[in-house]
């Protein structure tokens, strides 16, 4: 049983995993990896995109596409270039750690620009369960625990898809583990990738910042976190916002605007269409619906007892009420909402880690259902 203690046995398992996904997509498309930027005719010109882009007929495509579109010009000031316009230049561009790293690792190269997209993405999710291993071991857990993070629903359809979300949650993972291992500067850093891979993961930056904030008013001081683990990266995104505000005339945070609205408005509206149950779209969305429901009920009741930092108690809360202002723009299908709950997920993940109580086996039992369920969605008609 030793040997199944390491983080490494979780990266294995998830590596096998994401493998049978991405070869079962890519298999139905004659192996074309550009079929998973999932382009369309509405933003990306097929006379002038690069020759080996797959460009879907009669479509709007998907945010991938404009990873893509970044990933060829990291820094681009142009909103249309290489065939493919940028729908909302600020607001994609502000995400640019992705695309950045794929530029660098492909060169520059357009023709190898989507086969990397896959790769990065493919690492990340790999190291995502390493570094759930790592929270694992730390909490006095065994180390397969770590594929709870891995097999997150969410990451599968990141994968599918070209998408940000999986990369920023291995940054914030690996900030975590980093500072609960007193390594404040490596945390620093990671955490600032995160948010400039995905704007929305400042909130554990906030939500550091309020517990430091707090203790240095008790006069007890703060051991694990240190005033740059909030304001670099803080700092990082204001700066990127102005720049993006200067070459743009928008700041990116503006541009999901529609996204939020009164809280559970969304939510609820959503869960009653779900619970009618007429079609298998209904039928999944609502048992995707019904495990998030009763993931956020085991963090609440395991919070007090967890040992997660308060910190990360702390962001996880922001992200639910984050979650609970999401309009009908997020709460439309899979591919949007469980993307954008992805710290939710994690965080609460770390939470639940944190505890004894025997509640985890049944919750993370139920997430490794719905992983499966998207993954035979996916690889059945994707």
């Amino acid at each position: 049983m030793r040997r199944l203690d390491s983080p490494l046995v979780p990266l294995g398992i998830a590596a096998a995993a994401y493998f049978l996904l991405t070869v079962a997509v890519l298999g139905r498309h004659g192996y074309d990896p550009s079929y998973l930027v999932q382009a369309g005719d509405q933003f990306a010109n097929r006379d002038l995109v690069p020759r080996n882009l797959i460009v879907l007929n009669h479509s709007a495509g998907y945010d991938g596409q404009f990873y893509y579109r970044l990933a060829l010009d990291p820094f681009t000031t142009e909103r249309t270039e290489f065939g493919i316009t940028l729908d909302t230049p600020a607001y994609r561009q502000q995400r640019i750690v992705y695309p950045l790293l794929v530029w660098a690792l492909s060169l520059g190269r357009a023709e190898l620009v989507s086969t990397v997209m896959i790769l990065v993405n493919y690492a990340a999710v790999c190291l995502t369960a390493w570094l759930g291993g790592l929270h694992a071991r730390s909490m006095k857990q065994h180390a397969l625990w770590g594929l709870v993070f891995s097999f997150y629903a969410g990451f599968a359809l990141t994968l599918s898809k070209d998408l940000t979300e999986v990369m920023a949650l291995s940054f914030v993972l690996a900030s975590l583990w980093l500072i609960r291992q007193q390594r404040s500067a490596q945390a620093t850093i990671l955490l600032a990738l995160a948010v400039l891979t995905k704007e929305t993961t400042v909130l554990v930056a906030l939500a550091a910042f309020c517990v430091w904030a707090v203790k240095d008013r008790a006069g007890t001081g703060a051991p694990q976190i240190t005033w740059h683990y909030f304001i670099v990266p803080g700092v990082l995104l204001a700066v990127w916002q102005l720049i993006l505000l200067g070459r743009w005339g928008q700041i990116g945070l503006l541009g999901g605007s529609g996204a939020l609205g009164w809280p559970f408005v969304g939510l609820i509206a959503f869960f009653r269409y779900t619970a009618a149950l007429q079609t298998t779209l209904q039928r999944r969305w609502f048992t995707e619906l019904v495990f998030l429901v009763v993931f956020a009920v085991s963090i609440l009741f395991s919070l007090r007892s967890s040992t997660a930092s308060r910190h990360v108690k702390l962001a996880w809360l922001l992200y639910a009420g984050l979650a609970s202002v999401l309009t009908g723009l997020i709460w439309v299908e899979d591919w949007a909402f469980l993307r954008a709950l992805s710290e939710f997920y994690i965080l609460g993940a770390v939470i639940l880690l944190g505890t004894n109580s025997r509640i985890k086996v049944p919750v993370f039992a139920f997430g490794l259902l719905v992983w499966l369920l998207v993954f035979a969605e996916i690889a059945r008609s994707y």
